[in-house]
């Protein structure tokens, strides 16, 4: 789903904005399933080690000011591994899956998320957003773990 956002925010209200709405939804999912996702920056969301979604955020400005945001959000929450192309399959899980076969209502992790979106909106309308670190630490994939950068297949 896609969600937009007009409002005249000043931009450095938006750094890490896509690491805030994932831990933001992250957190709002892991009250309504006993399961524990995780974020892989900047916008991936896992779940028991494999790719569960992810966020996408366009961003045009106008001056210091925010003219409008789109925030893509992709779950997969019912679609079976089985069903994925060859090449991702072992590196996807659904929600569906994670919590052995039961299927979810998406209109339940619709509702969660938009919860979890308007709670980090009413931050940002207030001016009271909240540290990042100690979430981040919590839900982060790669912290405190080794990584692997590719550059020009070096």
């Amino acid at each position: 789903m896609s969600v937009i956002l007009k409002h005249p925010f000043p931009l450095d209200y938006f750094a890490g904005f896509s690491v805030r709405v994932g831990l933001a939804i992250i957190t709002t999912l892991e009250a309504l399933f006993p399961l524990n996702f995780k974020i892989k920056w900047p916008n991936d969301i896992f779940l028991t080690g494999k790719k569960n979604g992810g966020i996408l955020i366009e961003l045009s400005s106008k001056g210091n000011h925010l003219e409008s945001l789109v925030c893509g959000i992709g779950l997969n929450v019912n679609n079976l591994a089985i069903n994925l192309p060859l090449a991702v399959r072992g590196q996807s899980i659904s929600i569906s899956e994670a919590l052995g076969g039961r299927v979810v209502a998406l209109e339940e992790v619709r509702d969660a998320v938009l919860a979890a979106l308007a709670r980090v909106l009413t931050e940002l309308q207030k001016g009271t957003l909240s540290n990042l670190s100690t979430n981040w630490h919590n839900y982060s994939l790669t912290f405190n773990n080794p990584i692997k950068i590719a550059c020009d297949n070096e």
